[in-house]
Order: C-alpha cells, then sequence, then structure tokens
C-alpha cells in the first residue's frame, strides 16, 4: 500500500496539521500531502513542507493537484475559494509553482523568479527539508497537458489502474515528455487502485456491488461520487493485474480500501506478498519494470479481456480475464513461500522490509480519527 494520502481543499481539515500530528507519532510510514497551488503562495507552502519534512525526518512528498475548468467533479467542496483555469494555464501554473518549491527547497541564497502567474524577488527560505536534495514531488492527470507538466517537472507521476493498452500509451507520453523536456531521467509510475477481494471471483464482485451501494448511500446528500478504479477479484488475481502493470513499468502502487484498517491488513496479508515474490523472481531474471509485457516475442496485448463489468455512476469496475472471459491464471505461490514472504507496505521494488501489519494499526490508530473528523 502507498503512503497515506492528506487532502487538499478548503472542505477538510488542515492537511498539514494532520500530517504534523501522524509524523510525531510513527516513524515508518511515508506521508504524502495533496496539495493546490492556489491554496497558497509556493514560497509560503515550501517552507511549511520543509518544516513538516524536518518534523518528521524526511518522509514528507507532496502530490501536485491541479483542478481546472474542464474537471467533471461534481464536488462543490471549496469552490468559492478556489480560481480554476482552462486546462493549458492551470497545468503551466502548477509547473512554475513546481519550480519555485524546488529553488526554495535547494537555493540557500536568495533567489529571483519570474513566470507567467508568479513572480518571486530576492526570496531566502530559512527551512529547508531533511530529504536531500529535496521532498518529492508527484503529479497526476490524463490530458497531455499533464503529462508535458509532470514528465517535466515531477519526481512521479500518478496514474489510475487501467488496461494494459490505455496504461502504456500514458506510460509513453510522460517519459516523452520528460525526454522532451530535456532531463536525464524519467518519472516513477505509481498506479493508484482501491482493491476489493474475497475468496473468489463471485463473492469479490458481489462484495463490489454491496460496497459502492454503500458508497452511494452514504455520499448521496453530499452533492458527489468520486471516480475510482477497482481490482476487484481474489487475491491471485489482483495480485496478477498489479504485476502486469509492475512489467509495463510501474513501480509503486497506491492502494487504499473503503474500510480502510482491515482492508489494509487484508491486501498487505494476502497480496503484497505474491507482488514481492513475484517481483523478486523477475529481477533474479534480470527483468526491470517496463521490460517485460507477456510471453517474450507475442504481442503485449493479445489474450487480454480487460472489460467494464459494471458502471455505478462515477465508479469503475474493472475485472481482467484471460481470451473469452475465463479466470486469470493465479500465480504458483507454496503455502510455506507465501507465509514466509517479506511484506513491503509502498514499492514493491524496495529491499527494506516494512512491517504491514504494525504500520496498518499505527494508520488507524493516529490518522483514521482525523480523517473521520
Amino acid at each position: 500500500m502507498g503512503p497515506p494520502d492528506f487532502p487538499c481543499g478548503t472542505g477538510v481539515s488542515d492537511p498539514a496539521r494532520a500530517a504534523a500530528f501522524v509524523a510525531r507519532r510513527t516513524e515508518r510510514i511515508q506521508l504524502r500531502l495533496a496539495h493546490k497551488p492556489e491554496l497558497a503562495p509556493p514560497t509560503f507552502a515550501a517552507q511549511r513542507f520543509a518544516a513538516l519534512d524536518r518534523i518528521s525526518d524526511g518522509r514528507v512528498s507532496v502530490q501536485l493537484v491541479t483542478p481546472t475548468s474542464t474537471s467533471t467533479s461534481t464536488s462543490t467542496v471549496g469552490r468559492t475559494h478556489e480560481v480554476q483555469l482552462p486546462e493549458e494555464e492551470a497545468h503551466e501554473r502548477t509547473r512554475e509553482y513546481a519550480q519555485i518549491l524546488k529553488l526554495a527547497w535547494t537555493t540557500r541564497t536568495q533567489f529571483d523568479y519570474g513566470g507567467t502567474h508568479y513572480q518571486v524577488n530576492d526570496f531566502a527560505s530559512e527551512v529547508f527539508p531533511v530529504r536531500q536534495p529535496r521532498p518529492h514531488l508527484t503529479f497526476s492527470g490524463s490530458s497531455p497537458a499533464a503529462f508535458r507538466t509532470g514528465g517535466a517537472e515531477a519526481d512521479g507521476f500518478h496514474l489510475p489502474a487501467a488496461p494494459s493498452r490505455t496504461l502504456a500509451e500514458q506510460i509513453g507520453w510522460v517519459r516523452a515528455a520528460a525526454r522532451f523536456a530535456g532531463r536525464s531521467g524519467v518519472p516513477t509510475i505509481q498506479v493508484g487502485f482501491r482493491p476489493i477481494l474475497a475468496a473468489t471471483e463471485k463473492l469479490a464482485w458481489e462484495k463490489a456491488r454491496a460496497t459502492l451501494h454503500a458508497v452511494r448511500a452514504r455520499k448521496a446528500n453530499r452533492g458527489s461520487l468520486e471516480r475510482h478504479t477497482l481490482l476487484v477479484g481474489t487475491p491471485e488475481t489482483v495480485a496478477a493485474a498489479l504485476l502486469d502493470h509492475y512489467d509495463l513499468g510501474a513501480t509503486a502502487f497506491l492502494g487504499w480500501g473503503f474500510d480502510l484498517l482491515s482492508d489494509a491488513v487484508e491486501f498487505g496479508r494476502q497480496v503484497i506478498p505474491i507482488v514481492r515474490y513475484e517481483v523478486a523472481r523477475r529481477e533474479a531474471s534480470g527483468a526491470r519494470p517496463g521490460a517485460t509485457r507477456g510471453t517474450p516475442g507475442a504481442d503485449p496485448h493479445a489474450g487480454e479481456a480487460w472489460t467494464t463489468h459494471e458502471a455505478v455512476e462515477h465508479d469503475w469496475l474493472w475485472r481482467r480475464g484471460a481470451a473469452g472471459g475465463g479466470p486469470l491464471a493465479r500465480p504458483k505461490l507454496s503455502r510455506r513461500r507465501r507465509s514466509t514472504t517479506s511484506i513491503s507496505a509502498s514499492r514493491v521494488s524496495r529491499p527494506a522490509v516494512s512491517n504491514v501489519l504494525g504500520d496498518a494499526i499505527d494508520f488507524g490508530r493516529y490518522v483514521i480519527p482525523l480523517v473521520r473528523e
């Protein structure tokens, strides 16, 4: 599972305060704060995030969120305070914002910045992050403007789980944008999803329908229903879908359930060991993310049957099966191997072992009560 997100907007609690609270009471959990550029000047935000990074001993990353006038969200939270721009202009503003954050985090002397949206004169930060050279910035989006901005400025690019053809195209656009911007490296690819697990495929889909029904009922009076990409199935089916994404180049998976604590524990026990084992097997054979796409020599999209199983308002349900709609072959994994495989709570390719159960308990104790408030 990925780091806990602290949402942004005028209708939620201050994410920086929530993150500081969690940082002081945990040691391992990575903290990612979502932030909209229009909510604070970039120089102010840079110092605030740097202070949080010091409190957490280098565990902070920032996801820059770019609302635009073409956004399809039906939420009215914060609309009276946010200035929504046309898409191209909004992403250009985000790009300038990211550049100023980087300068403030890494420049020890006064600097100037002259952009279309922001002007900075003789600014020198008094607070610098622990993480070197600076905290990571992540972007998200699915438009050409988002890919250009993220490819040029982001350390990581967040994409929703998707059929392989779609995901491969989006990863290609992000990497092409990075090369066009003259970068020596490219953003890491992070895939976001909401898992719904059960012992059989049938039970998983019944659970998914019941979950979405409950979500609709809970949000009926709030004027919005978020758009989610769900991965539904047995632990083996969901793990196989994630490995498809890994083979295309994804190196981080950000999953969050509907019942945060129990879903985190379930995912950590049943899915992450399979994914880590299969990634280790790929790495032992010399394969790297983006290097393997199905059977060698075969069409990487052959035999793939990603279909929309059911659309419930703005929620997406995806099913991955073999050609003809058959079940996906389950990874071969012995019961002994499954019980002893090391578990990582965030990046599948990291060698360090993370305590999924301990992190889930910390998250349930300290984060969930704040979210519920």
